[in-house]
């Protein structure tokens, strides 16, 4: 249980960091594997899509534009971890076969 819930931790951490581009390398690695992991990430995204350009009003206002790009980089690499933790040690979907294996 621990595993999962910080497989999900990782997820929205990446995910609100980095909408974009870590909602999309989180989407598109997991979709087929890990689904609700994936609609998770997806889902966040969006949300966070929506909360960013107030994150970087206050962050040109106060830090420069420095912060906001430091972040976006963070979160990138963050979903690149969590793709690979979550690969290495999640269950997988039952019953999913690769596309050379199915009849």
């Amino acid at each position: 249980m621990a595993s999962s819930t910080t497989n999900r931790i990782l997820v929205v951490l990446a995910a609100l960091l980095a909408p974009v581009f870590a909602g999309g390398i989180i989407y598109y690695s997991l979709k087929r594997t890990h689904p609700d992991l994936a609609h998770l990430g997806n889902w966040m995204s969006f949300v966070a899509f929506f909360l960013w350009p107030v994150v970087v009003r206050i962050g040109n206002f106060q830090f420069g534009k420095t912060v906001p790009l430091l972040v976006v980089a963070l979160g990138i690499v963050l979903a690149m971890i969590a793709v690979r933790r979550i690969r290495r040690t999640g269950p997988r979907l039952t019953g999913y076969l690769p596309l050379a294996d199915r009849s």
